[in-house]
């Protein structure tokens, strides 16, 4: 579930295990959180696609014509992606109650949009999956600012996308940290999330950040486990799939956003949600 925060050092400071692989050359933390919070495309990792097809879980995702553009790479990582064209989403709901759930919110008992624009943050081999799929470009555009906006927008809300992309971009074992969130502009309800974070306890979402008051907030349209696991016992053992518990101080977050910090200088501590 959304809402635990864990913390993860930069070098200089404290070292968290697990949280950093072991590379070589050796990387800094600060290098790669840069990369990760600022953004760059690749103009050489440019793409026509038709009907590629991305399934995680429940969740389909059919790029049905289009271009996709990936970022340049933090600590070896491909971990962003724009795309331009026409897709489609499809969310199978695993039982009555998540149905009824996204019947509440979206007026459909299965999740079926359109989209024409798309932002994918991933480690979980989304790039690799697409690479095998589409015609390269000899040279992509270099100022599609749209993945660093919509991230901006996002981590402004207070989503922290960017340290859960950081802990497993660093992590010696990227198939337990591995996540993949799609942000999807619909037709029918505008900017829409979908996410496998292999870190949850429930590890497929979907939903949405919805105007409430003078505030906006993110409605959870469904949250279920993914295979066969059954949903009455997800949380028999909370704890099972982080690194640790504790929240950081309220000092680390300021109008919803987070700040790095490392014995008072600024340039060390992340939060994570895990």
């Amino acid at each position: 579930m959304r809402g635990k925060a864990i913390a993860v050092v930069f070098a200089g400071c404290v070292l968290v295990p697990g949280a950093f692989a072991q590379t070589s050359p050796r990387v800094s933390g600060k290098d790669v959180w840069n990369a990760l919070a600022n953004p760059v495309m690749d103009p050489e990792r440019s793409a026509r696609l038709q009907n590629v097809e991305i399934k995680r879980d429940r969740l389909s995702i059919m790029l049905l014509d289009g271009v996709i553009q990936f970022t340049k790479a933090a600590n070896g990582v491909v971990f962003g992606a724009v795309f331009h064209g026409n897709g489609r989403v499809v969310l199978e709901p695993p039982n009555p109650i998540e149905a009824q759930q996204l019947q509440l919110f979206t007026k459909q008992s299965k999740l079926e949009m359109t989209f024409t624009e798309a932002t994918f943050s991933f480690t979980d081999g989304f790039f690799e999956e697409v690479a095998k799929q589409v015609l390269w470009q000899a040279v992509g555009p270099t100022s599609d600012d749209l993945y660093a906006k919509r991230q901006r927008e996002r981590e402004d809300l207070g989503a922290r996308y960017v340290p859960r992309l950081f802990k497993s971009v660093l992590s010696a074992d990227r198939t337990r940290t591995a996540i993949f969130l799609a942000d999807l502009h619909t037709k029918e309800k505008d900017w829409v999330e979908v996410l496998d974070d292999a870190m949850q306890q429930e590890e497929i979402i979907t939903g949405r950040w919805a105007t409430m008051g003078n505030g906006k907030h993110f409605d959870v349209w469904t949250e279920f486990p993914a295979g066969t696991r059954d949903q009455r016992h997800t949380y028999d053992d909370p704890v099972s799939r982080q690194d640790f518990g504790a929240r950081l101080p309220d000092r680390f977050y300021r109008g919803g956003k987070y700040r790095t910090e490392c014995n008072g200088q600024g340039d060390g501590t992340a939060p994570f949600f895990g």
